[in-house]
């Protein structure tokens, strides 16, 4: 794997382990706490903000950084997350979902949900009942406005599940959005 290929790999693995993509100056912090707490070194702010593209900067991460990253990913350092990263969070084939699921089951009717993913892809779901949902607006996906359809959960880090959708007259089978690189954050407002 290329470096600057297994850069955007090891973001988007700590945006998966820590359960979302940071945005905000506080995010960043939050989630520099977070790698000290479990590697025991930290990176800086500003490195972080670096990394994510939050503030431009041309030059590549030092190695020292990229270790401290790769070893938060459970890796030994970055040279092992190059030779040995295989597209799963942590190299692991299963794990236990975080906080960061919404479950059909715990929403009220009325709630709404908003889904990003890449490529400024969105869409704002009202929750109808029944594990049924209502489409509000989309942005850059093929979902529309006023669909309905059924789904039970939604995760970050993972692609989002539509079926048994319904478009004025037409049924449609199924939908998956956000499936190479998953969701990237998911936002409830309660009715």
């Amino acid at each position: 794997m290329c470096k600057k290929t297994g850069l955007q790999a090891l973001v988007q693995t700590t945006n998966i382990k820590w359960g979302y993509t940071p945005k905000t100056p506080t995010e960043f912090n939050d989630l520099g706490i977070d790698i000290k707490k479990k590697t025991g070194y930290s990176i800086s702010l500003s490195s972080l903000k670096r990394l994510w593209g939050y503030v431009d900067y041309k030059s590549f991460p030092s190695p020292n950084t990229l270790n401290i990253l790769a070893r938060y990913n459970d890796f030994e350092d970055w040279e092992d997350f190059l030779k040995n990263y295989d597209g799963a969070p942590t190299g692991e084939t299963s794990e236990y979902l975080s906080n960061s699921v919404v479950d059909a089951e715990s929403l009220n009717i009325g709630d709404v949900l908003r889904i990003e993913w890449e490529d400024e892809k969105s869409c704002e779901l009202e929750y109808l009942s029944e594990h049924r949902f209502r489409v509000i607006s989309s942005s850059n996906i093929k979902l529309q406005a006023e669909d309905t359809f059924i789904m039970h959960s939604v995760c970050v880090g993972l692609p989002f599940f539509a079926a048994d959708i319904h478009r004025d007259n037409e049924t449609i089978p199924g939908y998956v959005g956000a499936k190479n690189n998953g969701i990237t954050s998911i936002s409830l407002s309660r009715r």
